[in-house]
């Protein structure tokens, strides 16, 4: 039985070969046995891989931060042991000869999780990126200038604090209200580690001081509670032969003087006060040395002095709590924003700034809490499972565990987010790993627990909450050595790219609103460690960063590289580039080699002169020799690209056709800007396609051929009918279609 089945779709991307029987799969069609280099696009088509540039060999193995100032200023930061550098517009920011470094606190295993992922968090605002890693102390990295950039210890005001201090018998007094002061407490509990970090210090039982009331007698340098605030009468209404008392004002001012009242009744009754504010019942303070468990010197910081209730050994007061973070607490591992807040997150505490005040973590307002205050809470689960990301949505903050997954939100709606009104309440219980993950419209795209499955966290009006269906069943052998790096690239291709524990890249064609989910692998020579994403210098397009390590000239080097634009018909016909690790020169005049090559000695790179295939050539001394010269030379390492759609279920007359004889005898393939590639039932048993015309200069590069193309297929019989495409040259191809001629035995 002769027929001719069409495949009008291979963006399904590549299926687990447990899906080899599912004919009954809607989207069985439109699956891939093999897809290798080749996108799958949600128009339908596949298009090959564009290969890409190489940047600058790497200081050694890294990790790659983007930094968008906006869409035309971006950079990629290389973030690796101890250092940072900044590459922009496919070059590197240089001091002098050599490239702009910075030195960081972070050492390479510290950014480096177990599972191999990057411990390395980080959040930007403008000109400024915050940054969070495990083991070392926030750090805030400013781009001041074009050639300017500064990375220091971020150093937080009024907190965030752990829990006051409950034993009233362990006691701490303060030396001095300013200035640097020594601290003594009645117990050990300073640390080495406590250097650097905060202590905060509260009056007890209102620290012997009155409260303020109306018509109370008062004098000059009395001090009074008012407001959660302290004052000193500063001067008073003064009728001779009167009492001077307190006026009917509530004094509630946070700085300067303001009278309380004045005599306006006429009578000999003094009733006003002027109080001049001094501070709140409690300080804070930066501990800078610790000589003992029981004595501290410390700097007096915020935006007051100590009270006097917390001066003296008089005034020991057990109200008293060291910093949430320090070397002895650890340090923040997430980091985010959320409702114009800088968040911070260990373990399962979270803290949120002030709003708007990003390095305030101040609990009250001059005593008084308000809905702006910073936030602090403890993520409740049935198990202790760290924070391992943190995701800010349109809904809330998505906070990923090692168990689950939490919303942190307001309670209630029609009131601002704030210390009052929030909420951490579990949505999903799969577990993550330590990938912070891309927020993709209003879906999360995060990695399990496990690292081989892709969940897509989503508010769900049908289920009336979040659902995180897994998007990796249908093709699980992708992930399964684990992911450890994702990356979002919006245009053009709606991609998440990914790196896998193998050092493969991967990626996955994702768009919800069309419900294409497929899967592909770009393997390529050499390691994939990292990738990050930023806008292309143009602005036209999100632009894939790699760092991959390979074995050139007898040792390991890293490369940073991006991936080139994905070019279309409007494209000249050198502009093409399906070359890895490539260089492309340009000259006014014909050149006969090529130079610059050092990163590729030894290798045998793929060569495009003027858009046209060239013979291979081996790198040697850092240069290439042309047997055809030309103007436009590309050179990189080869980047083949494979696809093999899945077996047809056609033929079967009475059923199914999976099991019976096959033979394909022509392939008729429907391609789009394509220039080179190889047809036949495997990889082993290739024909080539031809695309010149008889029109077509000899030497000068072919025009790239739109249309159907017939090949005749010399295919042998078999259970299942299969054809394989392999577009190994520097040729672009793009197949939208195939119609295949089968006859089937049985």
């Amino acid at each position: 039985m002769r027929t001719r089945p069409i495949l009008t779709a291979f963006n399904g991307g590549e299926a687990s070969p447990l899906m080899g029987a599912r004919t009954d799969f809607a989207k069985y069609p439109t699956l891939c046995r093999r897809l290798e280099n080749f996108i799958p696009l949600v128009q339908g088509a596949v298009t090959r891989r564009p290969g890409t540039g190489f940047v600058r060999k790497a200081k050694g193995k890294c990790w790659l931060v983007p930094f968008e100032y906006s869409v035309d200023q971006a950079y990629m930061l290389e973030a690796g042991d101890s250092y940072l550098r900044i590459h922009l517009n496919h070059g590197t920011l240089l001091d002098g000869a050599a490239p702009l470094e910075l030195v960081t606190p972070w050492t390479l295993p510290l950014s480096t999780d177990g599972d191999g992922a990057c411990r390395l968090r980080h959040v930007q605002s403008r000109d400024v990126m915050y940054w969070a890693c495990a083991g070392v102390p926030q750090q805030k990295l400013s781009r001041l200038g074009a050639t300017n950039w500064t990375l220091e210890r971020l150093k937080t005001r009024n907190g965030p604090f752990k829990d006051l201090n409950d034993d009233k018998a362990v006691t701490v007094y303060a030396s001095a209200a300013s200035g640097s002061i020594t601290l003594t407490a009645s117990a050990d509990i300073f640390l080495p580690g406590h250097v650097g970090a905060l202590f905060f210090i509260e009056m007890k039982d209102g620290g012997g001081l009155l409260p303020w009331e109306p018509g109370q007698v008062i004098a000059v340098d009395d001090l009074r509670r008012s407001d959660g605030k302290i004052y000193r009468c500063t001067a008073v209404e003064d009728v001779s032969g009167a009492a001077e008392v307190t006026g009917t004002v509530k004094p509630v001012h946070t700085y300067g003087r303001v009278w309380d009242g004045h005599n306006i009744t006429g009578d000999d009754q003094d009733n006003g006060a002027e109080w001049e504010f001094i501070g709140c019942p409690y300080g804070f303070v930066e501990i800078t040395a610790v000589a003992s468990g029981t004595s501290a010197t410390a700097t007096v910081t915020g935006d007051w002095d100590l009270p006097p209730g917390v001066v003296g050994a008089g005034n020991a007061t057990w109200r008293w709590a060291h910093a949430a973070y320090s070397d002895v607490e650890g340090w923040p591992e997430q980091i985010a924003f959320f409702r114009n807040r800088l968040v911070f997150a260990r373990g399962s505490r979270v803290d949120c700034s002030v709003a708007a005040d990003y390095q305030n973590f101040a609990s009250k307002d001059y005593g008084v809490l308000t809905a702006e205050m910073a936030v602090a809470l403890q993520i409740q689960s049935q198990r202790n499972n760290r924070c391992q990301w943190l995701a800010p949505t349109g809904a809330g903050l998505l906070i990923g565990t090692a168990g689950g997954e939490f919303l942190l939100s307001e309670q209630t709606s029609s009131e601002p987010f704030g210390p009052e009104n929030a909420k951490a309440a579990p949505v999903t219980a799969y577990g993550s790993r330590g990938i912070v993950p891309p927020l993709v419209g209003a879906t999360s795209l995060f990695i399990a627990r496990a690292g081989r499955k892709l969940r897509a966290a989503a508010y769900s009006v049908e289920a009336d909450g979040f659902t995180a269906p897994d998007q990796t069943w249908v093709a699980e052998h992708i992930t399964a050595s684990g992911v450890i790096g994702l990356a979002w690239a919006d245009q053009p291709h709606a991609l998440l790219w990914g790196v896998r524990v193998d050092g493969q890249l991967i990626a996955f064609t994702f768009d919800a609103d069309q419900q294409v989910y497929a899967w592909s692998r770009h393997p390529m020579r050499g390691k994939v460690e990292a990738i990050g994403v930023i806008p292309a210098p143009q602005g036209d397009a999100d632009e894939l960063w790699l760092s991959v390590a390979r074995e050139i000239d007898g040792e390991t080097v890293r490369h940073i590289e991006y991936l080139t634009p994905t070019r279309d018909a409007t494209a000249a016909r050198d502009e093409w580039w399906h070359v890895d690790a490539g260089l492309m020169l340009r000259s006014d005049v014909d050149v006969t080699s090529v130079t610059g090559l050092d990163h590729l000695e030894g290798e045998t790179v793929q060569v495009a002169v003027d858009g046209a295939s060239h013979p291979d050539a081996v790198v040697t001394a850092g240069a290439i020799a042309l047997v055809t010269p030309g103007r436009t030379i590309l050179a990189g390492l080869p980047a083949p690209a494979v696809i093999e759609p899945m077996t047809l279920d056609v033929g079967g007359g009475a059923g199914t056709a999976q099991t019976l004889t096959q033979r394909i005898a022509k392939v008729s393939l429907r391609l789009v800007n394509t220039g080179g590639l190889k047809v036949g039932p495997d990889t082993a048993h290739l024909d080539q396609a031809w695309f010149r015309e008889p029109a077509d200069i000899m030497g000068a590069a072919a025009g790239l051929f739109t249309g159907d193309y017939e090949l005749d297929f010399d295919g042998p019989w078999g259970a299942g009918a299969r054809f394989t495409l392999v577009a190994d040259g520097v040729q672009p191809c793009t197949l939208v279609g195939a119609v295949i001629d089968i006859t089937t035995n049985g």
